[in-house]
């Protein structure tokens, strides 16, 4: 196996390793966020106060807003460094490689790899999706999540229901989405389901995959950039077989470099779109050249 090919390997393994971790980290969450609203439903059950509760309760959540954003922009965080360390892999070990082979000092490379990825997280941090830049995507998730919450925590206090039961309601939702809640809780559903989105974990999951993509892309085109023995980036789709029509012109379209090869300049937006799972493959010329 190839150096170039097994270090592609090695930062695909990675990446697929963060998301396997990233649905735990999300619903470790959303559980801390469901304990904290139930902390507060007992609250109002000790004072048997239920006058214009919508207002209030709602109100009374937005402190636990920035709770949950912080939670998020922790998870993010990682997933960032995750998606730079991956995308940078490739020309870091190949480098060494070809630097020790030649008996030429390594450091210099550190710096190289230091710049890359100082402009990685830039790009990554300030990067905008529909206006709005990462600590607004991470604030409108927290608020969507909290809000959402909140509407069944109103609709289990105006039932009668115990804390600890509508707590289990909330996890049930998070847990199976809205699909398994119209199944097991027609009535509350029928009152409220307009209310809530479809998938709640699945909003914030898409946030980190999306967030960590986009920080292996800009890594992949940072580092080809300074990379002297990289000849372009190859479009690849994801080995799930479910890529969009959109991936899949990005994977086949023939370039001057050939399939779905393309230059830093000419590389399509990367990720295509949210949750998108495609794979950046840096073209190497021959390394054996390249060392002589």
């Amino acid at each position: 196996m190839t150096s170039a090919k097994r270090a592609e390997l090695l930062a695909r393994a990675m990446l697929i390793e963060d998301l396997l971790r990233q649905e735990k980290s999300i619903h470790h969450i959303l559980d801390k966020s469901i304990f904290r609203v139930r902390e507060a439903m007992e609250r109002i059950f000790e004072r048997r106060s239920f006058d214009n509760l919508d207002e209030r309760f709602l109100e009374y959540m937005l402190q636990f807003d920035d709770m949950l954003a912080a939670e998020i922009n922790e998870l993010l965080i990682r997933c960032i460094e995750v998606g730079l360390e991956a995308g940078s892999l490739q020309c870091t070990l190949i480098t060494k490689e070809v630097l020790l082979k030649n008996k030429i000092p390594v450091k210099p490379l550190l710096v190289v790899q230091q710049r890359a990825n100082q402009r990685a997280v830039e790009a990554a941090m300030s990067r905008q999706l529909r206006g709005l830049n990462l600590s607004d995507r991470i604030w409108n998730t927290a608020k969507k999540v909290n809000n959402s919450l909140g509407q069944i925590a109103i609709d289990g206090i105006r039932q009668g229901k115990h804390p600890v039961e509508v707590a289990k309601n909330m996890q049930r939702y998070v847990k199976a989405g809205k699909k398994t809640m119209v199944t097991e809780y027609p009535d509350m559903m029928d009152r409220i389901g307009d209310m809530l989105p479809d998938n709640l974990s699945y909003e914030a999951l898409r946030l980190a995959r999306t967030e960590m993509a986009s920080a292996y892309g800009e890594a992949e085109k940072r580092t080809a950039e300074e990379a002297p023995f990289s000849k372009g980036i190859r479009w690849a789709v994801s080995n799930a077989g479910v890529a969009c029509w959109v991936c899949k012109n990005n994977a086949e379209t023939i370039t001057d470099l050939g399939k779905g090869v393309y230059t830093v300049s000419t590389l399509p937006e990367y990720p295509a779109h949210p949750n998108c799972l495609c794979n950046l493959q840096q073209v190497v010329e021959d390394l054996t050249e390249y060392a002589r």
